[in-house]
C-alpha cells in the first residue's frame, strides 16, 4: 500500500467518525427525550455547537486540512442545532449567537490578517537571484498557506492579476528570449481580439434567451481574456534565465520551472531527443515549434497553471537562441 492510499483511507476513516457523530446528535436533537427535558435539550446544544466542533479539530489537527476550517464548521452546527432542535430549547444557541458567533469572526479576521502579514514577509524575504514575481509569490504562498495546492491556485491567480494590470521587472541573470522566433505574440493578438468581437456577439444573441445566462458567459470570456492578457505580457517579461547554480525555464503563464544547474544532463537540438516521455512547453501549446530539448539526471517539478505540478525529467521548448543557451548550461 502506497503512502498516498494510506493518506486516503486515513481521511475516509476520520470522515466516516465525523459524520457517525454528528447523525447521532442529530437523531438525539429530533427525539422526544429532547422536547420533553430543557436540561438534555441543553446538553445536546453543548455537544452540537462546541463538542462537535472540538472533535473535528482533534480530526484534522494532524492532516494538511487548515485549521482554520473549524470556524465554518461551527457556525454550520449551530445553524444545523437551531433547526434540529424546538424552538422552545434554543436558549443556550441564542447567548451562542450573541456572543460566541462575533467573537470567532474577530479571530477570523485577525488570523487571516497575521496570515496576509507573514505571507508578505516571506514574499519580501524571496530575494533569490533569477526568481520573478510568480515564482516569489508562490513560494511566498506555499510557505504560509497550507493546503499547499490552494496556495500555488492561490499565487497563480493572483500574479496572473498582476501580470495582466500591472506587469513586473525582467529577473536578475542572463536571459534568453523565446517569443521573437515565431512571433507568437502576433498570433495571440488575433486571438484577443477575436475573443473581444466574439464575446459581443454572443452576449447579444444570448441576452435574447437569457440575460443571466449571457453576463455569466461575459464573465467567463474577461476571465480567459485577462489570463491570455497575462499571457502575452508573460512571454516577454518572463525570459529563460540562467544564474550562477540555477536554471529557469519559463513560458508566460503556461508553466515554469527552477532547476540546480548540476541537474542538467544534456542539452541537444530537437531532433535529437530521442525516445521516451517528453514534456513540450511551448507559447502556443501544441502550435509550438520546440527547438531544444534538455534532459536532467532527476525528475523536477513543473509549475502548471492554477496550482497544477508535474515533475518531468525531460523537456522541450523553443528558444531564440538555441545555440546561446546549450553553450552557457554546457560549460564547465
Amino acid at each position: 500500500m502506497t503512502h498516498f492510499e494510506r493518506i486516503q483511507i486515513s481521511a475516509v476513516f476520520r470522515a466516516a467518525i465525523f459524520v457517525s457523530v454528528a447523525l447521532t446528535l442529530g437523531l438525539i436533537a429530533r427525539s422526544q427525550l429532547v422536547t420533553s427535558s430543557d436540561l438534555l435539550a441543553t446538553a445536546v446544544a453543548i455537544d452540537l455547537v462546541v463538542t462537535l466542533p472540538v472533535i473535528y479539530l482533534l480530526l484534522i489537527r494532524k492532516s494538511s486540512v487548515p485549521k482554520t476550517t473549524v470556524v465554518p464548521v461551527f457556525v454550520a452546527c449551530t445553524l444545523a442545532a437551531s433547526i434540529l432542535l424546538p424552538d422552545s430549547q434554543t436558549e443556550f444557541l441564542k447567548i451562542i449567537a450573541t456572543y460566541a458567533i462575533p467573537v470567532a469572526e474577530v479571530v477570523v479576521i485577525g488570523y487571516l490578517g497575521f496570515r496576509i502579514y507573514r505571507t508578505r514577509a516571506a514574499f519580501l524575504a524571496e530575494q533569490g537571484a533569477g526568481r520573478d514575481l510568480m515564482e516569489r509569490l508562490r513560494n511566498a504562498f506555499v510557505r504560509e498557506l497550507k493546503p499547499e495546492f490552494v496556495a500555488r491556485a492561490a499565487a497563480f491567480e493572483i500574479s496572473t492579476l498582476i501580470l495582466a494590470f500591472w506587469g513586473q521587472r525582467r529577473p536578475e541573470g542572463v536571459t534568453f528570449t523565446y517569443h521573437r522566433r515565431d512571433s507568437p505574440r502576433t498570433l495571440l493578438g488575433v486571438f484577443m481580439g477575436l475573443l473581444v468581437a466574439e464575446t459581443a456577439v454572443v452576449h447579444i444573441l444570448v441576452a435574447m434567451w437569457s440575460p443571466i445566462v449571457a453576463w455569466l458567459a461575459t464573465a467567463a470570456s474577461v476571465y480567459l481574456l485577462i489570463q491570455m492578457i497575462a499571457h502575452f505580457r508573460g512571454v516577454s517579461s518572463r525570459p529563460i534565465t540562467v544564474t550562477k547554480e540555477s536554471l529557469f525555464i519559463r513560458c508566460g503563464i503556461l508553466g515554469d520551472l527552477e532547476v540546480d544547474l548540476k541537474l542538467v544532463d544534456s542539452v541537444k537540438h530537437i531532433s535529437e531527443r530521442g525516445t521516451g516521455d517528453i514534456f513540450e512547453l511551448g507559447t502556443l501549446g501544441p502550435l509550438t515549434q520546440a527547438n531544444v530539448f534538455i534532459e536532467f539526471t532527476r525528475p523536477v517539478a513543473v509549475y502548471k497553471p492554477f496550482g497544477s505540478v508535474s515533475n518531468v525529467q525531460r523537456i522541450a521548448i523553443a528558444v531564440d537562441e538555441p545555440e546561446s543557451l546549450r553553450e552557457i548550461l554546457l560549460r564547465p
